[in-house]
């Protein structure tokens, strides 16, 4: 609820007009923007170590989203078959916190993260583009995104994990 009231009293979200113009050209994004995700994503793949019988890439959060800032980085996401096991979600955030330790990653100034995702893991994100097909998921809205205390929580309990990784 703390966070809720935050959220709320500082207004931290402005809705764009348009996404964000230096990777989407309208509604689809910019070919060379497909090419380096596609190669990072392959990157992260061969990173990790195991066969992970990646079925998409696909990006979330704000700059799938008008609700981008100039802070905001890219979210990728490799979709793998059903819902990772506790040991598969253990080693997977273990390879994003030391991937990210070993690598700067950037497109067009925005750092990229990196993320392993079961297609049958709950994922909260209003606005979501494959980048294999090259087309939405889900279609962001022009609408100021309501708080999802859930998703907060989740996101939080996901940096913690990175954070005790790390050290």
């Amino acid at each position: 609820m703390l966070l809720r009231q935050l959220f709320e009293q500082t207004n931290v979200v402005t809705v764009n007009k348009r996404l964000n113009p230096k990777i989407w050209d309208g509604d689809r994004l910019k070919p060379e923007v497909v090419d380096k995700l596609k190669d990072i994503a392959r990157a992260f793949e061969e990173f990790v170590g195991i066969d992970l019988d990646v079925i998409d890439y696909t990006i979330t959060g704000s700059n799938a989203n008008y609700t981008w800032t100039a802070y905001s980085d890219l979210d990728l996401h490799l979709i793998i078959p059903g819902t990772p096991t506790d040991e598969q979600r253990e080693l997977f955030n273990a390879k994003k916190a030391l991937w990210g330790e070993q690598h700067n990653i950037t497109i067009k100034g925005l750092p990229v993260e990196t993320y392993v995702q079961g297609e049958d893991e709950p994922h909260h994100s209003t606005g979501v583009y494959s980048i294999v097909k090259n087309k939405w998921l889900v279609e962001p809205k022009k609408t100021k995104p309501q708080v999802d205390d859930a998703a907060v929580e989740a996101k939080k309990d996901s940096i913690m994990r990175d954070v005790e990784a790390a050290m």
